[in-house]
């Protein structure tokens, strides 16, 4: 009865616990709880070891691990279903089986070539699969293991400014297989004194990262001149408010929210994403009323401050001009096309100056293979988008003010880590955050939007200033460390000092290079399952 037990039961369910146990953590804020995915892929590999003895092990491995997988995505990231509907439930089949197909590879190449090789490409292959889920059109990075094992301790991750969120991906990965392969070694010899090595070893990975890390928490020191900056909290709710009621009026609330909260020695005010919306043309910027208006009162009250809003944004092309791919024929016309941004303008007494948003969120701002596919662009539509894609600009930039350089970056992008770094590389002294979480409502969302805001200020060692249309808006410090925050959906400012810090990480410099490194790698043993004959063990 117990071998049935444990051949037909044990490895699903352990498969399960580890898939579903590896999602958790985006759920819980506890302290350190984030800690547990360095054991969590444990029994997972009991669980394939198991199977890989028994028949059909491909299939039974890949159907136990989606279905672990979906159930995990539904825990901890359901809440998508709020803005996609049931095209949430499709796209978390889509988010479960790449991940899969990885562990699948890992399984086979395990099986052939061993469990040395097998545990090398468990490492190399899951590090891989992060990345290359970071460079394709259709995405949502928010379950990937360097993000998770931190939950909100940032003391525990400060050498991410050498390695990014890949390499604490890379951590959690080989602690797993390092745990595992003591415990399997232990099950063969039946004496704990033949795994003093592998037990030191397992030791060594977990604590020594955490160790470096608190070292560098409590040494770091803010690096930089001092700025005042004031936050807009506007609370207009996305559903009923936000596109529905007059946006002078909307515009004037902000003005007078800001104008109560500036001081002699703010020099930057930032207002959420898509404050500014109602034909605003990037060919005609400085003729457009709302931003006029904003401008005369800087100059009447407040000279010295500039002003970051969003901007829901339109740039027309004439015929002899060429557009863009993402340009759309405008109605009525055969010689006037029309491209629509979702940008961040920053606004001084007699300047303007324009990001335009680069990361767009799949669906509902950028439609892929949509001229492959036409269909898509009636997806999209009831998605909540336009049935087409927004346009984009190639390269980041910066916007600039008297005191400060800084990167504006608008809600998706602050998820890619690597892209974010090419701001940094090019000058940024700070990065400012414009956002609007409200079209999630009261879901975990935007608790976890928010998370990676932590991520990228360690990697870059940049001051973070985060400005959510319904929250969260706050100030992070260098190290990771929230200075102050705004509660959610409060209508509210919030005013402190940011430090401009100049000098760059290795991880500005270099960016994803373990993601890189990780494929090579997972190249090489590829090309090895071709090339080596069969081993045991």
């Amino acid at each position: 009865m117990k071998k049935k037990i444990q051949k037909h039961i044990l490895p699903y369910l352990l498969i399960i616990i580890s898939c579903v146990g590896f999602c958790i953590p985006l759920n819980i804020d506890k302290a350190y709880v984030g800690l547990l995915l360095l054991f969590v892929f444990v029994p997972f590999l009991i669980g394939e070891d198991i199977l890989s003895k028994q028949k059909w092990h491909k299939l039974k491995l890949f159907s136990t691990t989606l279905v672990g997988l979906y159930l995990g995505n539904i825990i901890s990231i359901g809440w998508l279903g709020k803005l996609l509907s049931t095209w949430a439930y499709l796209f978390l089949i889509y988010n479960s089986s790449l991940p899969t197909l990885f562990l699948l590879l890992y399984h086979i190449i395990k099986k052939k070539l061993g469990i040395k090789y097998g545990l090398c490409s468990f490492v190399a292959l899951w590090v891989c699969y992060e990345f290359i889920y970071l460079q394709i059109p259709i995405n949502f990075p928010a379950i990937y293991a360097g993000f998770l094992v931190y939950t909100t301790n940032s003391n525990i991750i400060q050498w991410y400014e050498y390695t990014g969120v890949l390499g604490g991906t890379a951590w959690v990965m080989i602690c797993n297989a390092l745990l595992f392969y003591t415990f399997r070694k232990k099950h063969l010899t039946g004496n704990w004194k033949a795994c003093k090595t592998n037990i030191v070893l397992s030791c060594c990975a977990i604590i020594l990262p955490l160790l470096i890390s608190l070292a560098m928490y409590y040494s770091y020191e803010e690096k930089g001149e001092k700025m005042e900056c004031v936050l807009v909290q506007s609370n207009l709710d996305p559903y009923t408010e936000k596109f529905s009621t007059d946006r002078e009026s909307q515009l004037d609330t902000m003005l007078l929210m800001a104008y109560r909260a500036v001081t002699p020695e703010t020099r930057l005010v930032v207002f959420p994403e898509t404050a500014l919306e109602g034909n605003i043309w990037y060919n005609e910027l400085e003729k457009n009323h709302l931003i006029r208006k904003i401008q005369w009162n800087i100059q009447q009250y407040a000279p010295n401050v500039s002003v970051i809003a969003g901007m829901d944004m339109m740039q027309y092309y004439i015929s002899k001009e060429e557009p863009t791919e993402s340009a759309q024929l405008a109605n009525g016309t055969d010689n006037i096309w029309i491209d629509f941004y979702n940008a961040a303008g920053l606004i001084s007494s007699n300047n303007v100056q324009v990001y335009k948003k680069s990361k767009l969120v799949p669906g509902t701002e950028y439609v892929p293979f949509i001229k492959e596919l036409p269909f898509l662009k009636e997806w999209s539509k009831k998605l909540g988008g336009g049935g087409s894609s927004r346009g984009t600009q190639k390269e980041p930039s910066l916007l600039y003010t008297k005191d400060a350089n800084l990167a504006s970056v608008i809600c998706f992008e602050s998820l890619f880590g690597d892209y974010l770094s090419k701001f940094v590389k090019i000058g940024a002294e700070a990065i400012v955050i414009i956002t609007n979480d409200g079209r999630w409502n009261n879901t975990r969302g935007y608790k976890q939007h928010f998370r990676m805001s932590i991520l990228r200020a360690i990697e870059n060692r940049r001051d973070v200033v985060r400005c959510g249309n319904t929250g969260i808006s706050a100030f992070i410090n260098q190290r990771g460390d929230i200075i102050s925050e705004t509660t959610w959906w409060e209508k509210c400012t919030l005013t402190d000092t940011i430090h401009l810090n100049q000098e760059q990480t290795f991880y500005s410099k270099y960016g994803d290079w373990i993601g890189y490194l990780s494929c090579i790698c997972s190249l090489i043993l590829i090309l090895l399952y071709f090339i080596k004959p069969k081993q045991k063990g």
